[in-house]
């Protein structure tokens, strides 16, 4: 594992600052006549600043030691939240010092301190990063032995049981399991050990209530297996599973958690295959209905040498388009944590009264409501359509995904990049965050009390389909076990970065479902990427 190194070249890797005979004369040009200090003065202020200077020096020893410590690939949990510890307050010691700076030369420090200062503040960042993930990379394996272990003496108890029933008179079901016992006392140490409880190792039962519901369509995409040609020029296609909700249902049960598919395929083989990819993939298709008169929606995306991507759909109409109210499974929304939707099932009836009758019933039930418009203006009617209809559902939604084009589309061309543009047209009171996905450069936040934005992951594209799929599943997974994470800043940055990696892992293949990634993937490319 490795920390981010891009500004080591000023430091030259050794953790040294400039000699003080470089600063002062720099620092008392910066002064106006009137506020240069006496010779006296400056003499006082060179001592302190050379003592400053090597505190400083100190901090980034002990950084680089805590650099190299992360390498330990054998260092064990107690180790990790030692580093966790030991980098924390490196920080408070650097913030000590910034004021210490500050209160011996004033407000300005001049720019070279300035920057020096930075860097070590962003380094220590990256370094408490880092220990974070290594931190939840060792509870996840420690995680699976338990689990392993818990599953081996299960089954050994069963048996035993078993035997006993027919040799020892009496309930069986009064037999002692220690060990079973000792396993579930190791589970809570471990979840109790984990303090910090970072959103992507998280652990979720099978009784806690972390059900993320996703409506909308499933199809079939057929991809070319070269890049950057047109459908004509495509000489072999590869079917692949899509569907943008459908894609979100599937990125949630990889990396680990519970979700839930509601839609309508076609009665013919391509939806048989799709509700049985739902089910090999440990999403709940028993939301899914079949159509004897239309058939599964089919889509053809052309790869263009950049990535992107082009669309020609089959559907008119096909069985999504065509899902009753009535065929809707109530019971399985109202057990939903989270709804997800998109807006192509706003596109034509009687699908669209059946998309606002279930996100009534998803609020009633006291659901959050996620929403991805994932704009295909292909397939409506007109612009002017796709917007109204894109704009009606708007403010019932609680989260937001939305990226740059859908900005610009839906704010008649206003700048994406445009943070006012954001919070006043597209920010509305009842949403809890709204999330402006940037490709490869990541994403940007908004919430009522805080803003920012999350730099994204750098990878070789090969196919971007699905990789906002694979975004929002990842985030959406976070937000599934714990959705205070909204309210604390650090948090959702931490669950973002998780997100950005999901994406990021998914482009470097082809297709959308074959590509998203299990979770001990974005672990451990995370362990080796830095923002």
């Amino acid at each position: 594992m490795t920390v981010a190194t891009d500004e080591e070249d000023d430091y030259g890797g050794g953790g040294t600052l400039p000699e003080e005979d470089q600063d002062s004369s720099s620092l008392r040009s910066n002064h106006p006549r009137e506020l240069r200090p006496t010779p006296s003065e400056m003499g006082c202020k060179q001592t302190t600043g050379h003592v400053v200077r090597d505190s400083m020096s100190k901090i980034l020893e002990r950084y680089h030691r805590c650099h190299y410590n992360l390498e330990d690939n054998k260092m064990d949990i107690t180790q990790s939240v030692g580093l966790y510890q030991e980098v924390s307050r490196l920080k408070a010691k650097y913030e000590s010092l910034l004021c210490s700076q500050r209160n011996m030369l004033g407000e300005d420090l001049g720019p070279l301190n300035m920057k020096q200062l930075e860097k070590i503040e962003k380094q220590l960042d990256k370094t408490l990063l880092q220990a974070r993930h290594r931190k939840a990379e060792l509870m996840l394996n420690r995680v699976e032995e338990l689990r392993k272990k818990e599953q081996d003496l299960i089954e050994e108890n069963g048996k035993l049981k078993s035997k006993l029933q027919w040799e020892v008179a009496g309930d069986p079901t009064s037999i002692p399991c220690n060990n079973l016992l000792k396993v579930s006392s190791d589970m809570n140490y471990l979840n109790l050990c984990d303090s910090e409880k970072l959103p992507f190792i998280a652990e979720r039962s099978q009784d806690m209530n972390s059900l993320v519901v996703c409506f909308g369509e499933m199809l079939i995409d057929f991809v070319p297996t070269v890049s950057g040609v047109s459908l004509a020029e495509a000489p072999a296609f590869k079917k692949a599973p899509g569907g943008a909700p459908a894609n979100v249902a599937v990125g949630i049960t990889r990396l680990g958690g519970k979700s839930a598919f509601i839609g309508k395929v076609g009665e013919d083989d391509f939806g048989k295959m799709l509700s049985d990819i739902l089910k090999q993939n440990n999403v709940d298709n028993s939301g899914v209905r079949f159509d004897h008169n239309a058939r599964t929606a089919l889509a053809f995306v052309t790869l263009r040498a950049d990535g992107e991507r082009e669309f020609l759909f089959f559907r008119h109409p096909s069985a999504d388009m065509l899902l009753q109210e009535s065929e809707l499974d109530t019971d399985l929304i109202k057990r939903g944590k989270i709804f997800h939707y998109g807006s192509i099932s706003l596109i034509a009836e009687p699908c669209r009264s059946t998309h606002l009758a279930a996100m009534k019933i998803a609020k009633s039930s006291g659901s959050l409501l996620s929403y991805d418009p994932n704009l295909r203006l292909p397939l409506w009617p007109s612009e002017e359509a796709a917007r109204e209809e894109i704009m009606s559902i708007w403010d019932q939604a609680d989260i937001i995904k939305i990226s740059e084009d859908e900005i610009t589309f839906l704010t008649g061309g206003d700048d994406p990049y445009d943070d006012n543009v954001v919070l006043t047209k597209l920010f509305h009171p009842n949403l809890t965050l709204l999330i402006v996905t940037e490709g490869s450069a990541g994403c940007r936040y908004y919430t009522k009390d805080f803003k920012g934005r999350v730099t994204g992951c750098k990878v070789k594209a090969v196919d971007t389909t699905g990789a906002g799929d694979a975004f929002v599943g990842g985030l959406l997974y976070c937000l599934a076990s714990d959705q205070s994470i909204m309210q604390d800043e650090n948090r959702l940055r931490e669950a973002l970065h998780f997100a950005n990696a999901c994406g990021a892992l998914t482009v470097m293949e082809r297709g959308a479902i074959p590509a998203l990634p299990t979770k001990q993937a974005v672990l451990e490319f995370l362990a080796n990427v830095t923002e």
